[in-house]
């Protein structure tokens, strides 16, 4: 079908099968076009199903779209405005590209679900400013594919369904623009070293209601390259076999962890932040075991907020590290340490620490504070219960200040460096 005109209508009732370079099931060049996929759409060999040159197309595809193949593509929309509704599911995979849209102001929405496996497979593509896509349906993304990406300013994608995502190379939610808003509301799953969401831009934001389990050596639940960026993980974080939950690049960063967070294993972290004025409010209660890290953050002027409480054992295990200078954290809730593990670990001058919750520090090398650096302060106004050859307090460098109470033995204070104030 070629149409050129204005203002057509396709009503595409018995289904399509496109196959072939240069293939076009449904060719229009005009605006306001309209055009109903009912049937189910096969797209491979580098076909395109549907493809419209114009503004203000709309595009409904309540059968199912299957696209396999480099260059195939099932719904193809160069225009502003447009639209497309795809309520019966997406399955792309070998390179081929379910929805490509270039345009300002397109929407999708996916009630359907979709599928997309292997390199370049793109589930929905959006080449413009203000996009929205809002999937309603689960999506399941491996082998190196892409579920939904959008390269443009102020973007916003709704998952309200589940994401898994598998693999190395393998994306739920890309965008690559300044001002990007993802609302994560169903749960997210990733797992061989794949990235949840990935955004590139400064201002981004990120509400991650859904809770968030992240596994293995290079997998990330949510990236973010760009300064400014804000997440909101509501839900509860489980990370473990060197996976990272969140992980920002760039300066004036802000995560809240409203969920309880679970860190296990060497390599894994909770929240990852390389910048400087970056800050972490964990309301949630934050485990950390296996010599995994909860928060890392590498930059000056850093503030933790740890009101939730932490429980940190084994060996290697952090709760709160940071590299820099003028560090502040806040822990206002309990923290229990034992078998090696550290609570807070700050390398840098200025630092500050206070402890306003009781801290419990049981096992040879166990630490609840450690600081490298020199002014640096630890207010310990919660008490400090020391035992079995753990360290409470354990500063290195010039200058330091202490306001403790100590009971039950055990080494409550070490300051190694001149000039050091120890009020107990």
């Amino acid at each position: 079908i070629d149409i050129t005109g204005d203002s057509a209508t396709v009503d595409n009732k018995g289904g399509m099968t496109v196959t072939d370079p240069d293939s076009i099931g449904i060719l229009i060049d005009g605006d306001k076009a309209i055009v109903n996929n009912d049937g189910d759409n096969a797209i491979s060999n580098g076909g395109t199903g549907t493809q419209i040159n114009g503004d203000e197309a709309t595009v409904n595809n309540n059968g199912n779209t299957t696209v396999d193949g480099q260059g195939s593509t099932g719904t193809e929309i160069a225009g502003n405005n447009v639209v497309v509704n795809q309520d019966g599911t997406l399955d792309v995979s070998g390179g081929g590209h379910g929805i490509d849209i270039t345009g300002d102001s397109a929407t999708v929405d996916n009630k359907g679900g979709m599928t997309v496996t292997d390199p370049d497979s793109i589930g929905i593509l959006i080449d413009g400013d203000k996009a929205i896509v809002n999937n309603d349906g689960d999506n399941a993304i491996s082998n190196g594919g892409t579920g939904t990406q959008v390269n443009g300013d102020e973007a916003t994608v709704n998952n309200n369904g589940n994401t898994t995502v598998d693999g190395q190379g393998s994306t739920g939610t890309e965008i690559a623009g300044n001002n990007a808003v993802v609302n994560q509301d169903g749960t997210l799953d990733v797992s061989g070293g794949g990235h949840g969401i990935d955004i590139t831009g400064d201002s981004a934001t990120v509400d991650n209601k859904g809770g968030m389990t992240v596994t293995d050596p290079d997998s990330i639940g949510i990236l973010i390259d760009g300064d400014k960026a804000i997440v909101n993980n509501d839900g509860d974080n489980a990370i473990s076999n060197g996976g990272t939950g969140t992980q920002v690049n760039g300066d004036e960063a802000t995560v809240n962890n409203n969920g309880k967070t679970t860190v296990d294993g060497q390599g894994s972290t909770g929240t990852e932040i390389a910048g400087n004025n970056a800050v972490v409010n964990q309301d949630g209660t934050l485990d950390v075991s296996g010599g995994g890290h909860g928060i890392d953050i590498t930059g000056d002027s850093a503030t933790v907020d740890n009101k939730g409480g932490m429980t940190v054992t084994d060996p290697d295990s952090i709760g709160i590290l940071i590299d820099g200078d003028k560090a502040i954290v806040n822990n206002d809730g309990d923290n229990a340490i034992s078998n090696g593990g550290t609570g807070t670990q700050i390398n840098g001058d200025d630092a500050t620490a206070n402890n306003n919750g009781k801290t419990i520090v049981d096992g040879k090398d166990s630490t609840g504070t450690e600081i490298a650096g020199n002014n640096a302060v630890v207010n310990q106004d919660g008490t400090l219960d020391v035992s079995g050859g753990g360290h409470g307090i354990d500063i290195t460098g010039d200058s330091a200040t202490v306001d403790n109470a100590i009971s039950n033995g055990g080494t409550g204070t070490q300051v190694n460096g001149d000039e050091a104030t120890v009020n107990n």
